[in-house]
């Protein structure tokens, strides 16, 4: 386990150079990534995540934010807390949402690189190492995502993002992308394989490294958003910045998905919704109302048509 900085390449963060802290912000150390995992109810995957992430061949330190579990997963992670010294618990008495969790775990990051990590992926040894890396040959590269895949070694969720405008949020809402000239928001994978990042809108948000100093620039991820999009939220503000948002296919990473919602599954598919409707009115404010009325219906009517998925799976689950 490596848990001290090292000098080494991989040390190397271009773009960001350890500055004074402002007052209350630890100063960057060089070399170290901060990995910030946010838990709620995630008992059942948190502890094989933080092991994972302790045996990363980089310097790490691992930040814990515990919005209100009621599943043990603060005292698990409390338990690890007492052998592992690179390790902090932060406890909310309630969820606080996604975004707003990271957020405090920023403030208290002492890297200079920050690791947003979901409780239910599952880091290789290496992974750390060659993201860092990546960024260090390309000073351009504000945020990094990475190939994410399920237990089976197939690609999960989504991959290579486009930005989501109205347009192409229609089109896959519709299944149309199928067609030839319709453009949803998944891009294609590009072709050949030359081993550098490739430059997309938005990742995967299940495992995103970005430079902790142009994050907190940006003042951290919109808390408004209390689950869901978020990242994409945050990849376009990066993207405005200036810096561009890649996806390194070359690091794979492991990641279950939907671990912290299961029980209450109606819930996160209805914020999923909202949060997707809060991300068009804030980017898109004056888009033609005929459009924002499609996007709208079609949002609504994909949670309707979740419902009838998820009542399955819960009476299954039951027997």
């Amino acid at each position: 386990m490596r848990r001290s900085p090292d000098a080494g390449p991989a040390a190397a963060l271009a773009g960001t150079a350890p500055a004074s802290p402002q007052p209350g912000v630890p100063p960057a150390v060089a070399g170290l990534t901060s990995v910030v995992v946010v838990s709620h109810r995630s008992a059942a995957t948190l502890e094989r995540c933080l092991e994972a992430v302790l045996s990363s061949s980089a310097a790490v330190e691992v930040i814990v934010v515990d919005n209100g579990s009621d599943d043990g997963s603060a005292a698990l992670a409390g338990e690890l807390l007492a052998r592992e010294p690179c390790l902090q618990l932060v406890r909310n008495p309630d969820n606080r949402g996604f975004a707003a969790a990271c957020n405090q775990g920023a403030a208290i990051a002492r890297g200079d690189a920050l690791l947003l990590l979901n409780p239910d992926a599952f880091l290789p040894a290496d992974a750390i190492a060659r993201l860092r890396r990546h960024l260090g040959h390309d000073p351009r590269i504000g945020l990094l995502g990475c190939a994410v895949l399920d237990a089976t070694g197939r690609e999960h969720g989504p991959q290579r993002r486009r930005e989501p405008t109205l347009a192409r949020s229609l089109v896959s809402l519709l299944r149309l992308h199928r067609w030839a000239g319709c453009e949803g928001i998944e891009a294609p994978a590009a072709a050949g394989d030359d081993g550098r990042p490739e430059t997309v809108d938005a990742v995967n948000g299940s495992v995103m490294l970005v430079d902790l100093a142009l994050y907190r620039r940006l003042g951290g991820m919109d808390e408004r958003f209390l689950l869901h999009a978020e990242d994409l939220d945050l990849c376009r503000r990066v993207r405005e910045a200036g810096r561009t948002v890649a996806r390194a296919g070359d690091v794979a990473v492991v990641h279950l998905g939907g671990v912290s919602g299961r029980r209450r599954p109606f819930w996160v598919e209805w914020q999923k919704s909202r949060s997707l409707w809060r991300y068009f009115r804030k980017h898109y404010p004056d888009a033609g109302a005929a459009l924002g009325i499609a996007v709208g219906t079609g949002l609504a009517l994909r949670l309707a048509a979740r419902v009838p998925f998820l009542v399955a799976r819960r009476l299954l689950a039951r027997r």
